[in-house]
């Protein structure tokens, strides 16, 4: 809430004369909507299931220095798999980190806030892959088929990473301008 007080010429007026409420965003200014806390993914079931073990969920708001969100603790299971956990900061970048032993092998991933899916630019880094091979490229992951070609790179390691950056997908709250105000000096 904000007051006014005018003086001109030694008169003033009153302190409450003006009153003016800025309603703040129903999530308290932040954009909490898009905190990523939850991941579905599935990983490749011909094969290798242990080297999801160990595989990291990740956020970053400048694409350079990340956060670990969330470090998975099972092995694949070969069908979807669904990982909650209680981040409650929004990044404006997500991603899966492969384990020491991981290739990325994903044949599907998901990112969410609840039950809002978040999009954005889809991004992959790690070893040799084919952006454009139709059987590893890093676009088979978010495809939404599930049962067709993967994501995999040549080389394991935790250098394998696939996200999205610019996420988008969920609400935004943006805080409102401060007021200006403006009078007629005659009156």
């Amino acid at each position: 809430t904000y007051t006014v007080t005018a003086t001109k010429l030694g008169c003033s007026s009153k302190s409450s004369s003006v009153a003016i409420n800025v309603t703040n965003c129903s999530n308290g200014g932040g954009n909490n909507n898009c905190a990523l806390n939850k991941v579905r993914l599935v990983f490749r079931n011909d094969c290798c299931l242990h080297r999801l073990n160990g595989a990291k969920i990740q956020g970053s708001n400048d694409g350079s220095n990340w956060t670990d969100l969330y470090t998975i603790n099972v092995n694949a299971d070969g069908g979807w798999q669904e990982f909650t956990f209680g981040n409650t900061t929004s990044y404006s970048s997500v991603r899966f980190q492969s384990s020491s032993q991981g290739l990325g092998e994903l044949m599907e991933i998901e990112f969410y806030n609840n039950t809002t899916k978040l999009s954005g630019t889809a991004f992959a880094t790690g070893g040799t892959w084919e952006n454009n091979s139709s059987q590893y490229g890093y676009q088979n992951a978010f495809d939404g088929n599930a049962g067709g070609n993967f994501w995999q790179v040549s080389a394991a390691g935790t250098g394998n990473t696939i996200g999205l950056s610019s996420i988008s997908g969920c609400e935004s709250c943006t805080p409102p301008n401060a007021p200006s105000l403006s009078a007629n000096p005659n009156t």
